[in-house]
């Protein structure tokens, strides 16, 4: 009986494992492709990111996918901090293997006020400088944590930060 308490519990914990190793390997593979250019800034959306219909947002979806597609241009360009937006900086692309990790586990880092992050918080993951002493790329999930929502932040001079949500 207890064998059988501890195997399934062992098996649930794989479950997990794998689940969160899925999430932070399409992250990567996402951070990858955004540097890319021998893939369409199209295709990283259709392929990594979910738009979907918002009330509160008055473009359409395809409007919405310009937007997108103009940040990944200016991510590829070198743009980086572009005024009060935070665009994944082009030194990212110099990362051989980008790895991600749950924004909960090095939120410590963390040099922003980022609305609403009591709500969000499990949906958000970070890529950090190769000593891992800074945060340099912020993406928030889905709901459903299988799709990317923002890679983006809108920052106010007083390190108030929003997703850009497309």
């Amino acid at each position: 009986m207890k064998n059988s308490i501890l195997i399934i519990l062992l098996i649930g914990i794989n479950i997990v494992s794998s689940q969160e190793l899925k999430k932070e390997k399409m992250i990567q593979q996402f951070i990858v492709d955004l540097f890319n250019d021998n893939i369409t800034p199209f295709e990283v959306i259709e392929k990594f990111m979910e738009i979907k219909n918002d009330k509160n947002n008055t473009l359409s979806i395809e409007e919405r996918k310009l937007g997108a597609v103009k940040i990944i241009q200016e991510t590829r360009n070198g743009k980086g901090v572009d005024g009060n937006w935070l665009i994944p900086n082009y030194s990212i692309k110099n990362i051989k293997k980008p790895k991600v990790y749950p924004y909960r586990e090095y939120e410590n880092l963390n040099q922003f006020e980022i609305s609403d992050i009591n709500t969000i918080k499990e949906n958000i993951y970070v890529l950090l400088d190769s000593e891992k002493e800074k945060i340099v790329l912020y993406v928030l999930l889905n709901e459903n944590n299988d799709k990317i929502i923002s890679f983006s932040l809108l920052v106010k001079p007083e390190n108030q930060a929003w997703f850009f949500t497309f």
